[in-house]
């Protein structure tokens, strides 16, 4: 699901990743600041593989950072699920 994500932040699927927000996520950063991000993510070039990823639990949360490979250089996404799967944290690198 973490690597769904980061693919759809690098296609500018903006509202695909809100959906999945919680309700404070959905509050605090809506679509039209996500799409700020779209000349920093473009900036790294083309996406060509996430590199490495890893999963914490804690208290019932799961947080996973994945390293993507893009042609200029890497990005390190790191997004926290509930446990109902909804994004309740979200930091790109």
């Amino acid at each position: 699901q973490a690597k769904a994500v980061a693919e759809d932040l690098t296609e500018g699927n903006y509202e695909d990743v809100h959906a999945q927000f919680d309700a404070t996520m959905k509050a605090s950063l809506s679509t039209d600041q996500m799409a700020e991000l779209d000349p920093i993510i473009k900036g790294t070039g083309s996406f060509e593989k996430f590199d490495k990823e890893s999963i914490e639990e804690k208290d019932g949360n799961y947080t996973v950072v994945l390293v993507a490979k893009y042609s200029k250089e890497n990005r390190v996404y790191t997004i926290s699920f509930n446990d109902q799967d909804e994004v309740i944290g979200l930091f790109i690198k």
